[in-house]
């Protein structure tokens, strides 16, 4: 299944950031084993260092950045119940500027140096990004938006093995409309742009 978020009052930065926000609301639905993204600018933290010669994360030219999208994470283990594994993994999120200030990048006569001792200054913005998606309407409908294209973003799902497309899908677009005022705007266009769950017969669903 295939979630194509669009809309005119969006750029590629601001979809990526409310679809991170939507694929991990998706991805805790049961029998839905994986997830991607596909298109948008990923936030991106950029810091240059104080002096070239600190390099500790061998970084080149004297600058660094970080994706506070992704997890900086490591598995620590798993457990079994009901017939089901669980992986558990120990670490965390870097969703702001100052939770890279803490991170530890070298030791110097014993003590811990911090990134924010070596740096310059930190960069809260888009990253360039390493895919892109487009999505327009047909020229020949009547809608104001038909020959428009627009930055887009799209959410892939994955079902487990031996369950029920139909079934899934339609859980997934429930947790979408639960999510409208809150994680998703109202204005903001949400296309299903693949379904192997859906019925014949019934043509595409915009959420």
């Amino acid at each position: 299944m295939a979630l194509t978020l669009w809309g005119k009052n969006y750029d590629s930065y601001h979809l990526r950031r409310i679809a991170g926000e939507l694929e991990n609301s998706l991805k805790q639905l049961d029998d839905v084993s994986e997830t991607s993204m596909i298109g948008g600018q990923p936030r991106q933290i950029r810091w240059s260092w104080i002096r070239s010669g600190w390099q500790p994360m061998a970084y080149a030219g004297g600058c660094g950045r970080a994706t506070p999208e992704r997890k900086y994470t490591r598995d620590v283990g798993s457990f079994a119940r009901d017939n089901r594994e669980f992986k558990v993994e120990a670490g965390k999120f870097f969703t702001r500027p100052e939770d890279l200030q803490q991170v530890v990048v070298g030791v110097h006569s014993g003590r811990p140096v911090y990134l924010r001792d070596v740096v310059e200054k930190l960069e809260d913005g888009p990253a360039e990004p390493d895919s892109y998606v487009m999505f327009a309407n047909a020229r020949g409908g009547t809608d104001q938006t038909a020959g428009a294209e627009y930055p887009a973003v799209t959410i892939t799902l994955a079902k487990r093995k031996g369950t029920n497309a139909t079934i899934i899908s339609e859980r997934v677009l429930e947790k979408v409309n639960s999510l409208r005022g809150y994680v998703l705007p109202n204005d903001l266009n949400i296309t299903v742009t693949r379904n192997y769950g859906r019925p014949r017969k019934t043509s595409r669903m915009n959420c």
